[in-house]
């Protein structure tokens, strides 16, 4: 019975701290972007053509939040790669009359939720239906004439949030030995109830 008690204690100690943080992941994700070009000035060559990297952020999807992502570029050059802001907002919404669900951006100048300053030679990052695992991306790139340059053609890929699995695979792992301790413990005991010959 003792056994049984402190199996439970042990269970309930793993899984309630797990349980309390499940919502907040840790995710990295990849994403490439070419194809620059300004909305104002069609002629005018971009400060840069293709650029490729990737981002992790931590945060809670089913939460409105803002914080601190670290941004890394591995391919092209901006000007902020290392730590940078980012807003996420996990409401469903309609733009351009199609249905999305998340919107997450990121940049250096971030104004509040949902918004940021586009300042030169910067970028803010924004991520369309988000939540979905089907996004949609557009990076704004401002050179330091003050013009703007839009990709049309940025994928964004998720890695599997590992930091998410590794509590829950632990804590199954605990509860099969603990009922093989349990197990191997009550077959070992004589059986009281036997009536001897």
């Amino acid at each position: 019975m003792r056994l049984k008690v402190s199996l439970f204690a042990a269970a309930a100690a793993l899984v309630l701290p797990v349980c309390a943080q499940a919502a907040t992941i840790t995710s990295t994700y990849s994403f490439t972007a070419d194809n620059f070009h300004s909305e104002h000035l069609p002629s005018t060559p971009p400060p840069i053509s293709s650029i490729a990297g990737t981002f992790t952020i931590t945060f809670d999807p089913t939460q409105a939040s803002t914080g601190t992502a670290v941004f890394n570029v591995t391919t092209g050059s901006l000007p902020n790669s290392g730590n940078i802001q980012f807003s996420f907002d996990p409401a469903s919404y309609v733009n351009g009359g199609n249905n999305y669900t998340g919107f997450l951006l990121l940049g250096d100048a971030l104004n509040g939720l949902n918004s940021v300053d586009e300042t030169t030679n910067d970028f803010s990052f924004a991520i369309d239906n988000f939540s979905s695992g089907s996004p949609i991306a557009k990076i704004i790139y401002g050179n330091a004439s003050g013009d703007n340059y839009d990709s049309s053609s940025v994928s964004v890929v998720a890695a599997t949030p590992i930091p998410a699995t590794l509590p829950l695979l632990a804590t199954g792992i605990l509860g099969l030995v603990g009922f093989g301790v349990y197990s191997s413990r009550r077959a070992a005991k004589p059986n009281a109830e036997a009536v001897p010959a």
